[in-house]
């Protein structure tokens, strides 16, 4: 049976679920001693928590300081929100704080001290909160409302949107448009109009504009929306490894990215313990928000020792290899060659991309730069012909 946070090692059954905590993302108990910055032990299991809690990284904006904030008599800007430190002290998330008991891996079944970790994809994850968003019936976790009518209401008083026909209009918010409010069964596919919906321009458009809506929704309530898209923001530059925002590649176990994507699903977390559930995203979203995040972080602190000690120095996990797969690829390719085709269009678009990908590994330049076709069925012939045995 699997070990439960602070209980020790994963049991070496195979096929045993293992739980977030023994991994260490939830370490110890309250009285664990400190620990610094040195090189993590070479073990089967991640090595404990070391550093800060995020280092430099900003920490997440708890309930009732943007409250706060929108309460007073002066209009706020974006830089006016306080970012609450995270304390040095703390080097670890309780059970309070993230459900440790989540099951997000497995042991190899064949080969002994291999883990095998659920790693959820980023962009479906933040599409499924995009359309729990446009239900318009969550509340966060100041029980203020949360959705896109809020943020397509504050939008439509900016002038980008009630000067948009005059010439040279310079907009303020160039990522926004009334288009990412009002998403078709189509455009609820793409990432894009799902991220610039919770996106920092969002949050600066809700505390510039919000108060023009007052007589709809006081402008303190905005708080919990205005918590929701700044975090959302800063979990795609995590996951996305944005340069430009200070992020990159995870190459320690401490690594302030780690910390970040595990303060989203602190936050994740929290809002499900403050609402009920038909105020919240579906389980299924949660669930995909939390192995996003710990999936990442459980890779990071489980191998990086490991390839450290066997001599692999200076290896790096890239967050944003785990932002899609082949399935996206071939989807985003098909929706290129005809973004408005209907169920029949769209398998002859899957099946000629995935003909002229076989054809490029098999194809044989020619004279003057042709190749070689082949159909589908010789492609399948010639696949099993190449193949070598020793």
């Amino acid at each position: 049976m699997a070990a439960r946070a602070g209980e020790g090692a994963v049991s070496a059954a195979p096929v045993t679920p293992v739980p977030v905590g023994t991994a260490s993302v939830a370490t110890g108990t309250e009285d664990s001693a400190p620990t610094t910055n040195t090189a993590a032990p070479v073990t089967g299991t991640a090595a404990p928590v070391t550093g800060t809690r995020g280092g430099t990284a900003p920490g997440p904006l708890r309930a009732g300081t943007i409250t706060a904030l929108l309460t007073g008599s002066n209009k706020p800007s974006i830089s006016d929100i306080p970012r609450q430190a995270l304390d040095p002290t703390k080097r670890k998330f309780t059970e309070d704080d993230l459900p440790v008991d989540m099951k997000v891996g497995f042991h190899h079944p064949t080969i002994k001290g291999i883990k095998i970790f659920a790693l959820a994809d980023m962009s479906h994850a933040v599409k499924k909160v995009a359309n729990a968003h446009d239900t318009n019936l969550l509340r966060g976790i100041d029980q203020n409302p949360i959705g896109t009518g809020i943020c397509r209401d504050v939008y439509m008083q900016t002038p980008d949107y009630k000067d948009k026909d005059k010439p040279g209009q310079i907009m303020e918010y160039p990522r926004l448009s009334k288009k990412i409010y009002e998403r078709t069964n189509k455009t609820k596919m793409r990432v894009p109009e799902a991220v610039k919906g919770q996106s920092l321009s969002q949050t600066h458009c809700l505390i510039s504009y919000g108060h023009l809506i007052s007589d709809r929704i006081p402008f303190h309530q905005l708080s919990d929306q205005i918590r929701h898209s700044w975090l959302t923001n800063d979990w795609v530059d995590v996951m996305n490894g944005t340069g430009s925002k200070g992020y990159g590649h995870i190459d320690r176990v401490d690594h302030p990215q780690i910390f970040q994507m595990l303060n989203y699903a602190e936050y994740f977390h929290a809002w499900k313990k403050s609402v009920h559930a038909d105020q919240f995203v579906p389980e299924t979203t949660y669930e995909d928000v939390l192995m996003t995040c710990f999936g990442t972080a459980l890779v990071a602190r489980t191998y990086l020792p490991i390839w450290e000690g066997n001599g692999y120095m200076g290896e790096k996990i890239d967050p944003r290899r785990h932002t899609t797969d082949d399935c996206e690829n071939l989807f985003c390719q098909s929706r290129g060659a005809n973004p408005n085709a209907n169920a029949k269009d769209t398998n002859h678009n899957v099946s000629g991309t995935i003909q002229s990908f076989f054809n490029e590994l098999l194809g044989k330049k020619g004279n003057c730069g042709k190749k070689d076709t082949f159909s589908p069925k010789q492609i399948s012939q010639g696949k099993y012909k190449r193949v070598k045995l020793s």
